[in-house]
């Protein structure tokens, strides 16, 4: 599902999936450089593996998140306009 997701933002950008998780990665790991405290927390309470979050792992981090607080309504995921086109 998540190779989907990267192919679909990869044509968008008209780059690779293989570029747009290098990216998002790079992004990450600068993300969790800063110094300031209450950026550190937020990244420290994405459930992940490893030290460093997959990209996949911040994503579907993202998605609950959006769930929960309203930004996504219930039932998101079911409706053809949150869904990743093929």
């Amino acid at each position: 599902m998540m190779q989907d997701l990267w192919k679909q933002v990869a044509e968008q950008y008209h780059v690779s999936a293989e570029e747009v998780q290098a990216e998002i990665t790079k992004a990450i790991e600068t993300g969790m450089q800063t110094a300031e405290h209450s950026v550190r927390r937020a990244w420290a309470e994405i459930p992940r593996r490893c030290d460093v979050p997959e990209p996949e792992e911040v994503v579907a981090w993202l998605v609950i998140q959006a769930l929960a607080t309203g930004v996504l309504p219930d039932g998101a995921a079911e409706r053809q306009e949150y869904a990743v086109k093929r």
